[in-house]
């Protein structure tokens, strides 16, 4: 194979991948959105997704708190002094 064709076949994986991954980043926007829960109201709908929204936003701050070391246990005893 010549230089050029190898310089080719790399551009032409690069495109794909970019491609791929901005098809992958598209999905991901859209989400549940686009599909809807047969027997689900659009209250119902909006009410699943803002709880797993919550859901999601907690879970990444606990996440957060448990890599940085800020949610440390207490070395404080179990009792009160008076």
């Amino acid at each position: 194979m010549s230089m050029g064709m190898v310089q080719n076949a790399r551009r032409h994986s690069k495109h794909l991948i970019l491609g791929s991954l901005l098809g992958l980043m598209l999905l991901a926007m859209a989400g549940c959105s686009t599909w809807h829960q047969p027997g689900e109201s659009a209250t119902e709908r909006s009410l699943r997704h803002n709880r797993a929204l919550r859901h999601n936003y907690q879970s990444m701050v606990e996440d957060i708190d448990k890599v940085l070391l800020i949610n440390q246990p207490s070395r404080l005893g179990d009792h009160t002094l008076p």
